[in-house]
């Protein structure tokens, strides 16, 4: 490649609604998987609701390949991680962190229920999969 040579364009893009998520109905949130018609992203924008009130509602912290930025929508979130004290977060504050860093987000005080903008990123082509994979089968629908 000539270093004059104008970047290689994929010209890659989605326009979509929101009810063609792919849709994970969890006891901690519901996951809305955007854009998922278009395969081998990098990058996973996902809207979620969080409903988790207490770190005792989760076997452990989550962790995943990559890193994340996390924006919230409506309500408020408390940020937990496994080397930082926790932080709390309310509508239009957001967060970026390292996805394989222990973490996870819990409805903060006062709050029954808080949507976020998640948008979790890797080199790793299968992202969309691998992010799919820790959930279990029967709570996801296409």
């Amino acid at each position: 490649v000539k270093p004059d040579a104008p970047p290689t364009v994929t010209a890659r893009r989605s326009v979509s609604q929101i009810d063609r998520a792919i849709r994970v109905n969890t006891g901690h949130y519901d996951y809305r998987y955007l854009c998922t018609e278009l395969r081998r992203k990098r990058m996973i924008p996902i809207i979620i609701d969080v409903r988790a009130r207490s770190l005792d509602e989760f076997d452990d912290l989550v962790r995943h390949p990559g890193e994340e930025f996390t924006y919230v929508i409506r309500g408020r979130v408390k940020v937990m991680t496994e080397f930082y004290d926790p932080v709390v977060l309310g509508e239009g504050e957001f967060i970026y962190l390292d996805s394989s860093m222990g973490h996870v987000y819990l409805a903060a005080e006062g709050c029954d229920e808080a949507t976020v903008l998640g948008i979790c990123s890797s080199a790793d082509d299968d992202l969309l999969d691998s992010l799919l994979g820790q959930h279990d089968e029967t709570a996801i629908s296409r």
